[in-house]
């Protein structure tokens, strides 16, 4: 019996130290976005990211069911949004010949910014945010930070216009701040 409570008690000191103690080097929402940055550009660009913009980095991929589409959703949203300094930007990590046959196929399903992702880029979203599968979205803010990641079309929308509003809210702020002389 003095075994087993022994035995509860490193297993419970384990458990603590496991949950509690352990660190966390995974990203998270409102961290700085790794730059944009591609090996090359199949379509449109080159896109960073510049104050007051909101930005879209999408991952997805040639051979991707769920890719393919989203990818209309995809640029009905850039065209939605071109004029109020939102950018979208596609990102494969497949063979650039292979990559710029299809965006050629989806015409004109596909006319957003696209690129071959540089490895850097790859690690600094989908690695350091855990993520495994595509098609995947990030939403930048206009401050240049993570705002929202998922499934492009589960709440991606949503989150381009909070990023809009609070982008709009800040410049009007700034606007209405007493001036000093």
């Amino acid at each position: 019996m003095k075994i087993t409570s022994i035995l509860s008690a490193v297993a419970l000191s384990f458990l603590t130290v496991s949950a509690f103690g352990a660190k966390s080097d995974a990203a998270a929402i409102g961290d700085v976005a790794t730059p944009i940055k591609v090996k090359s550009w199949v379509q449109g660009g080159p896109v960073a990211f510049k104050p007051g913009q909101v930005t879209v980095v999408e991952f997805w991929a040639t051979w991707c069911p769920p890719c393919r589409t989203s990818i209309p959703h995809i640029n009905k949203i850039y065209k939605k949004y071109a004029d109020q300094q939102v950018v979208v930007v596609g990102v494969s990590n497949e063979d650039k010949k292979k990559v710029a046959e299809f965006v050629k196929k989806m015409g004109a399903d596909m006319t957003y910014p696209v690129a071959i992702a540089d490895p850097k880029m790859d690690a600094g979203y989908m690695q350091a945010y855990g993520v495994r599968g595509i098609p995947h979205a990030f939403v930048v803010d206009a401050e240049g930070k993570v705002a929202w990641h998922g499934h492009p079309m589960s709440g991606m929308d949503t989150a381009i216009e909070a990023a809009i509003a609070k982008r709009d809210a800040a410049a009007g702020a700034v606007a209405d701040a007493p001036k000093t002389e």
